[in-house]
């Protein structure tokens, strides 16, 4: 199963009806003018991979962090492909946000705040891991205080946390970027993995273990 992709109009104005409506957690930070501080325009849009860059299979994953489906690939099967085959050198795993909310663009924005794929990736992993729990809430300022406590369990001042989360000249950029993305690898639900630029679906351990001893046996290019 997988998640469907709604449209990025949708999404960019959620996302400002909750700058607008206050809910993001501020300090001296103001939403509507973001703290020059911050990264901006492509410092903060580059991919988040872990692995060897020169591993012969790499692993693209697109997923939302409000996307169930993916959360059950985190869970369950993200852990057992980094092991066997991200922390030996065989494939790199790189992670390509989508956006179906307002709130996957907030996960977005301060997973990337460090802008570092060590961050990102412990950041990702608690957000899915704890995805029933935040996900229950009606309550978009509860919601966000979630976010903010795992951001602090990772090392995260509250400044910083609030710093990225305002920061809507990234929450834009990321949009664009998005958009580019999924129009050129044609994403149309999630989670959807690209393994040596094949593209493929939702799938076990076993069966993406499958595809890339499949690719590891290729003669060397």
């Amino acid at each position: 199963m997988s998640c469907i992709l709604y449209s990025l109009r949708q999404v960019r104005a959620s996302f400002i009806v909750l700058l607008l409506s206050g809910c993001l957690i501020s300090h001296s930070v103001s939403a509507n003018s973001p703290d020059t501080n911050a990264s901006t325009n492509n410092d903060i849009i580059s991919d988040m991979t872990i692995g060897d860059a020169s591993a012969p299979v790499s692993i693209i994953e697109y997923a939302s962090f409000t996307c169930s489906h993916c959360a059950t690939f985190h869970n369950l099967v993200f852990d057992k492909v980094k092991s066997k085959y991200v922390d030996s050198g065989k494939a790199k795993f790189t992670f390509r946000e989508v956006y179906f909310d307002k709130f996957g663009l907030a996960g977005s924005l301060i997973a990337r705040c460090e802008q570092n794929s060590e961050f990102f990736f412990k950041y990702s992993g608690q957000l899915f891991e704890q995805q029933r729990a935040w996900m229950k809430t009606k309550n978009e300022a509860e919601l966000l205080t979630y976010f903010q406590n795992i951001a602090k369990e990772q090392g995260m001042s509250e400044e910083t946390f609030s710093s990225c989360l305002n920061n809507n000249i990234n929450a834009d950029q990321l949009l664009n970027w998005y958009q580019t993305n999924a129009e050129r690898d044609e994403i149309k639900s999630t989670p959807a993995f690209l393994i040596n630029g094949k593209k493929y679906s939702n799938m076990s351990f076993e069966a993406m273990a499958e595809i890339i001893e499949s690719e590891l046996a290729k003669p060397a290019r």
